[in-house]
């Protein structure tokens, strides 16, 4: 479930999700989006693939993994379920690889 500032495990904001996420792989990102959306290697859109971090929003103010099929993996909205939602329902900043 969403919740702005949370950290989990029962609650998740975008970008502690997405840093939980990496943790699990041993991959150590950043707390929030701009600082996620700083590290990595850059990725053009052509190139995009499964597990890339998505930077979404023209502000980078939210940001999910991309799962593949058109889906993002992410933490959206108040009461929102952590769940896919299709990627091209945003407006993407930047792609992210780790």
């Amino acid at each position: 479930m969403y919740e702005w500032g949370a950290t989990g495990p029962d609650t998740w904001d975008c970008s502690a999700l997405v840093q939980w996420a990496f943790r699990q792989v041993g991959v150590a990102l950043p707390r929030t989006t701009w600082e996620q959306a700083e590290v990595g290697a850059a990725v053009p859109p052509y190139a995009l693939a499964p597990g890339d971090v998505v930077i979404i929003n023209r502000d980078a103010s939210h940001v999910g993994i991309y799962a593949g099929s058109g889906q993002v993996l992410n933490a959206y909205g108040a009461g929102v379920p952590v769940g896919l939602t299709p990627l091209e329902h945003f407006y993407v900043h930047s792609i992210r690889r780790f």
